[in-house]
């Protein structure tokens, strides 16, 4: 259970600091990629809550169907 727990608040914290370091960026600066095959800065934002939504379904046991992927309208993006 501490490790669960342990994982829970790292993606809360991963979740406020990512936010806070993307609320004044530039809609450029959101566009931008490292090079011409990776992802953009929102891409890779994306991907990431996109895995965070399913590990914390994982640590919480619960079904795929309480992710929000489903819940929130992901899928639909």
């Amino acid at each position: 259970m501490r490790d669960t727990l342990l994982m829970a608040k790292w993606f809360e914290d991963v979740g406020t600091r990512v936010r806070e370091r993307l609320k004044d960026l530039e809609e450029d600066a959101l566009e931008w990629r490292a090079d011409d095959r990776g992802n953009n800065v929102r891409e890779t934002v994306w991907h990431m809550a996109r895995w965070i939504d399913v590990l914390t379904r994982i640590l919480g046991g619960t079904q795929p169907s309480t992710e929000r992927w489903f819940t929130d309208g992901w899928a639909e993006r």
